[in-house]
């Protein structure tokens, strides 16, 4: 998670970061080190190799990254700027790592079904420019290979949003 966050678009993720590890099928699994499995957030330094790392150490990693956002007609007449904002949550498998005892066995469609019952109509607490809940609209699958070893990586990317409030938000 983002240590000291300075904004609402890092609390945000932090919110949903943390409301995925608080779901049972992420719970007790530990890294080779015996410290606890962790939700990635975008903004905590080098993501490619905080994920590289967690797919090697567990061979699942779930990454809540940074929010987008887009303004949108239908909110012109409203007071203050407010637009769709776009919340992604990348969830990755080295699929025969992390199927074998040295991995966390937690499949990434079970994975991503968990990420999107948890978060979808999800309102955080907190964050001042959301007042509505977050929405699942879409998810992405993908296949790529591990870059150090080659191994097959699955990958589904939820796709939330949610109506944020400019004026409202803390952004500095």
């Amino acid at each position: 998670m983002i240590d000291n966050p300075q904004n609402d678009f890092e609390r945000l993720q932090n919110a949903i970061a943390a409301q995925i590890e608080a779901q049972s099928v992420f719970s007790g699994i530990k890294l080779p080190d015996g410290s606890a499995w962790q939700v990635l957030t975008e903004d905590e330094g080098d993501i490619e190799f905080l994920f590289t790392k967690a797919i090697a150490d567990a061979g699942l990693a779930v990454v809540v990254q940074a929010p987008t956002g887009r303004s949108v007609a239908k909110y012109e007449n409203l007071p203050g700027p407010r637009f769709d904002a776009t919340i992604p949550v990348q969830i990755s498998e080295a699929v025969v790592f992390n199927r074998s005892d040295a991995g966390t066995k937690v499949r990434v469609q079970t994975a991503a079904s968990t990420v999107r019952r948890a978060l979808h109509l999800f309102t955080p607490s907190g964050i001042d420019g959301l007042k509505v809940p977050l929405k699942f609209v879409e998810a992405l699958r993908d296949r790529d290979r591990h870059p150090e070893t080659g191994a097959l990586v699955a990958s589904v990317v939820c796709v939330f949003t949610a109506v944020l409030n400019e004026q409202s938000l803390t952004i500095m």
